[in-house]
């Protein structure tokens, strides 16, 4: 028992100093730290993995909550603006993540979205695309022709009447 007193005893402060040495002393700390730490998220995040997030998480948690709380009473309005700025940086690079990761399932992921059409739709979509070149081709042989030439006699008669418009603006 005696034992375990002295570690603690030893331990305790060594402790209470790490916790003290972590967290910001004064408002000039805390917003230079606040602004490194979104500096370096915005810097390093695309190489983030789950565990980076969830240690961002948790650091970004104590700026925008409980250091925020410790020196919201000495916050000047501009900081109050720097602080939000950052929050958003920060969330910003967080749903970048988050969206490239819905993407990715979706687009990338055998179970995602693109593999589930395939698998559904894609009979119908080949008995769509096939149908439309059937009418595509019949249109073709059948009707495309009259059409241009419906088309030229209406460019033609456009372009013959500009002069028209020309003298009217004038």
């Amino acid at each position: 028992m005696e034992m375990k007193k002295h570690i603690y005893n030893r331990l305790f402060p060594i402790l209470l100093l790490f916790l003290v040495a972590c967290a910001p002393m004064s408002k000039e700390t805390y917003m230079a730290n606040y602004k490194e730490f979104v500096e370096e998220v915005k810097k390093e995040s695309s190489e983030y993995n789950d565990d980076d997030w969830a240690k961002a998480d948790e650091k970004y948690l104590k700026y925008s909550e409980e250091w925020y709380t410790k020196f919201e009473s000495e916050l000047t309005m501009k900081d109050e603006l720097k602080i939000a700025s950052w929050g958003v940086q920060y969330n910003a690079k967080k749903g970048t993540k988050a969206m490239k990761d819905v993407f990715s399932f979706m687009f990338d992921d055998e179970d995602g979205l693109l593999t589930f059409l395939h698998d559904e739709y894609s009979d119908d979509v080949n008995s769509m695309a096939n149908d439309l070149k059937e009418k595509l081709a019949y249109y073709k042989e059948n009707q495309m022709e009259e059409d241009l030439n419906e088309l030229k006699a209406a460019i033609k008669t456009a372009s013959d009447s500009i002069p028209e418009l020309v003298k009217l603006l004038k």
